[in-house]
């Protein structure tokens, strides 16, 4: 499996349509600056962050095949 770095979470932030805020609500994070830190890769992305992401994208990315 591919891994993910900073600009990866970027992009898939930015697919999804959400803000650093929004996506650090949906994978249980208090701080929007932990998603920064992330994506700057100034901060090390724990291994459930990048499972909950994975897994966020997917059932994004279903529901959309699902509606259209």
């Amino acid at each position: 499996m591919k891994t993910i770095k900073g600009k990866d979470v970027r992009r898939i932030r930015e697919l999804l349509g959400l803000t650093q805020s929004e996506l650090a609500k949906k994978l249980g994070y208090r701080r929007y600056q932990t998603i920064s830190e992330f994506e700057n890769d100034k901060k090390q992305m724990p291994e459930r962050f990048k499972m909950l992401l994975r897994s966020l994208f997917a059932s994004e990315q279903a529901r959309k095949a699902n509606e259209g």
